[in-house]
């Protein structure tokens, strides 16, 4: 647990990304806790900054910090688990279930079609569930992830393809400063769900990360999304923390 603040005692910072992407001021709290002194600080900094939305990350079993969190005007707005597997002993992807199905790099004739996928297959992820967010502004979120993705020296974009149309995609992130890289955003086109995409994209993925050396990978997921969760547990991850974001609104966002 660590309290909001970091050397200089700011609470907050104002996150660049965000506030660029849904075009208002964004931030988030420093630290993990909160009592109402530091309630009231970041309330303090918020309105310093003219802010309209503010993050807090806690831990699930932070009881305390729930009840300030909510006392003060955030509210819960979804779960974060952190999963970890190591890569040792990884089974091989099996693309022969599936006719005409290839896992590789996404090539840039192919970002328009993983950009529609992208647009309708995270609606569950914490900005469309708070109403503040335009959906609009939300699905254009992961778009972007997608381009990212593919531009970032630091990230891969992986695709998998059904007869040459894609099916699917995998980000791999960049590497944490413990050196080890991350899964960032997985999905598979809804019309083509239960066909073992999703296994074979997660497996080339790691297989991928192995043969760079690396000797374990992490993810985050949402404790709403059932079927990631399933589909990560099946290939070896295994919860390592859980975690809450709540949000709270400034100006009537």
């Amino acid at each position: 647990m660590t309290a909001p603040g970091n050397q200089t005692g700011t609470p907050c910072e104002l996150l660049e990304w965000d506030s660029q992407h849904f075009g208002f001021p964004i931030a988030r709290v420093l630290g993990s806790s909160l009592d109402c002194d530091a309630a009231g600080r970041v309330d303090e900094w918020c309105r310093a900054n003219q802010v309209r939305c503010i993050y807090l990350l806690a831990d699930a079993k932070d009881a305390d910090t729930s009840r300030v969190a909510a006392e003060s005007g955030f509210r819960e707005v979804d779960g974060r688990l952190v999963i970890r597997t190591a890569l040792q002993g990884l089974a091989e992807p099996h693309l022969g279930g599936l006719a005409g199905m290839e896992v590789r790099e996404a090539a840039e004739a192919e970002l328009g079609q993983l950009r529609e996928i992208a647009s309708v297959s995270h609606r569950g992820s914490r900005f469309f569930f708070d109403t503040g967010f335009p959906d609009a502004r939300c699905a254009a979120l992961y778009e972007a992830w997608i381009d990212r993705g593919f531009v970032d020296p630091d990230r891969t974009l992986w695709v998998a393809t059904l007869d040459g149309v894609p099916a699917g995609y995998h980000v791999i992130g960049p590497a944490a400063p413990d050196g080890i890289r991350r899964l960032e955003l997985l999905a598979v086109d809804p019309n083509r769900h239960g066909r073992g995409i999703g296994t074979a994209l997660i497996l080339s993925t790691m297989g991928a990360l192995r043969g760079e050396g690396a000797e374990e990978t992490w993810t985050i997921l949402s404790p709403r999304n059932l079927p990631s969760i399933r589909l990560h547990e099946r290939v070896g991850f295994l919860i390592e923390s859980v975690q809450v974001w709540h949000h709270k609104w400034y100006d009537g966002g």
